[in-house]
């Protein structure tokens, strides 16, 4: 049939490219870029017929998708480094957020010191 096009690979872009733009518009959300991204990526993987070329819209959302868990992921590391990195370099601010933790039966001085072992 001449025009005919497969509803259901239609979908699937629209599906994968809504994702990958979503991933990347709550970038700054943290995780939902990695989770929104990995589901686009893999209903892109699902979705795709053996031997037959990848549309457009496919190849855009699988880019936006994987931009967006790239960002999410450094955006998560990002927030850990620019949390602690401050704490830890203030040794006053640091023994009081190391008396919070011990309350909760948690030394955060010795957990670092045994991931980090402190060279004199």
């Amino acid at each position: 049939m001449a025009g005919y096009t497969d509803t259901s690979e239609n979908q699937f872009a629209t599906a994968i490219l809504t994702l990958g733009a979503l991933s990347v518009i709550t970038v700054f959300t943290g995780i939902f870029p990695s989770l929104l991204g990995g589901i686009g990526l893999i209903l892109c993987v699902v979705g795709h017929k053996k031997g037959s070329l990848r549309t457009p819209g496919e190849m855009l959302g699988m880019v936006l998708c994987a931009t967006g868990i790239f960002l999410g992921i450094a955006m998560v590391v990002l927030a850990f480094v620019s949390i602690l990195f401050p704490y830890y370099n203030d040794p006053e601010l640091f023994a009081q957020i190391n008396e919070v933790y011990k309350n909760y039966g948690i030394d955060l001085q010795g957990m670092i010191e045994g991931m980090m072992p402190v060279t004199q």
